[in-house]
């Protein structure tokens, strides 16, 4: 097949769900999930089946709105601003007459992550320790770490925190933090990202890769099992993780400028070229792409899961291509061990002035499955930048 429609599918080994991980794909994102997103200063919440509709305007004393994060099974809606973050319980609420009760979390301006149950928040002290909320309680546990190098995994009892420092990565039970593990001896140079099952992490690390048939030592992603051993497998080499599936399989990857959804396993991955990764659904078979005017520089304050483009530095490679792929380097890749992302597409005369790069932020729905030269589907214009999935709520 040559000028090739291809997409590696299957080629590294398919993943076998732990308990934990099977329980969380038990929540996976059903058909018809629609998103939640901001647009002029409000919250708005779109399904597949009609117009959007307003759930209130934003808090005047959050700020430049900078993330939206909402649990798979859609109990919890986790908003956050350059001043801080709000939270509100979705089921049942979102269908209230009146605008969403936005309520005050005392989460210093930043990073923060919502557990997959939608129970409790990550996020930083002022002094800018870990602290995790309870949501329906309120009950605040602090914990002497930095929470720039802190994650959080599991649900209910078993609820845990992942860190890293100078000597690896570690976990403890959030109920008992003495009861310390190490699941890698090496951390990462940058870029941790930890499942939401703490069972897989992404990672930059230094590496070697070919390079129009020679080899390069250079900084790459990889991906592995947070198993004490953490033997690692290149993915897309220029990645930045960002958003996971609910079970760990899937991951958010930002390629320089095409956002993708790639089995963290390695093999199989899709990409859309001209757009900025900002949610992925429960199942990993949706993304939320903001494209238009500014979308791949568009740079949230306090986002968790939402990757910036890696600076590639002068004579890297170009960025992965959303439409096609050439198949002479996708079997270079093969060959060499590596999935290096996809080669540039060619240019399409006559391109559409509105199209992705251009305009205004828009909001936008790509599919995993499917034709892999379907274009995302646009679910609104003029956006102010965050979103995330939001399943059928009754």
């Amino acid at each position: 097949m040559r000028g090739g429609r291809l997409r590696i599918a299957a080629l590294g080994a398919v993943a076998v769900l732990a308990p934990m991980g099977a329980a969380l794909a038990a929540g996976a994102t059903p058909a018809g999930a629609g998103a939640v997103y901001v647009k002029g200063r409000a919250l708005w919440l779109r399904d597949d089946a009609g117009a959007p509709r307003s759930l209130g305007a934003l808090p005047g004393d959050l700020g430049a709105p900078a993330a939206l994060l909402v649990d798979p099974a859609g109990h919890t809606l986790l908003v956050g601003g350059e001043r801080g973050w709000r939270w509100a319980p979705l089921r049942g609420a979102a269908d209230a007459p009146g605008p969403l009760a936005l309520r005050k979390l005392p989460c210093a301006p930043g990073r923060a992550a919502l557990t997959v149950d939608g129970s409790a928040v990550l996020c930083a002290t002022s002094s800018g320790e870990t602290m995790i909320v309870q949501l329906t309680t309120g009950r605040q546990v602090t914990r002497p770490l930095p929470r720039e190098r802190v994650s959080i995994a599991g649900v209910g009892d078993e609820l845990r925190l992942i860190w890293e420092d100078d000597r690896g990565i570690w976990t403890a039970p959030l109920a008992k933090p003495t009861a310390t593990r190490q699941l890698a001896v090496e951390r990462p140079l940058r870029d941790l990202s930890v499942s939401p099952t703490g069972e897989r992490a992404l990672g930059v690390y230094a590496g070697e890769a070919h390079h129009r048939k020679e080899l390069r030592t250079q900084e790459m992603l990889y991906s592995f099992a947070l198993d004490g051993r953490a033997a690692r497998r290149k993915v897309i080499q220029r990645g930045v993780p960002g958003a996971w599936s609910a079970d760990g399989r899937w991951a958010l990857v930002q390629d320089g400028e095409s956002a993708c959804i790639m089995a963290t396993t390695g093999g199989q991955y899709k990409c859309w070229r001209g757009y900025r990764g900002l949610a992925l659904a429960a199942d990993g078979h949706s993304a939320l792409l903001l494209g238009g005017r500014d979308a791949l520089s568009w740079a949230p304050r306090g986002a968790q899961g939402v990757p910036a483009p890696p600076d590639r530095g002068p004579g890297a490679p170009a960025p992965s291509a959303g439409q096609g792929a050439d198949i002479d380097a996708i079997i270079e890749s093969i060959e060499a061990g590596e999935l290096l992302g996809e080669p540039p597409a060619p240019e399409t005369p006559g391109e559409p002035s509105d199209a992705p790069g251009t305009g205004e932020l828009r909001l936008y729905r790509a599919e995993l499955n499917g034709a892999f030269a379907a274009k995302p589907t646009q679910l609104d214009t003029g956006v102010d930048g965050p979103a995330a999935f939001v399943p059928p709520l009754p």
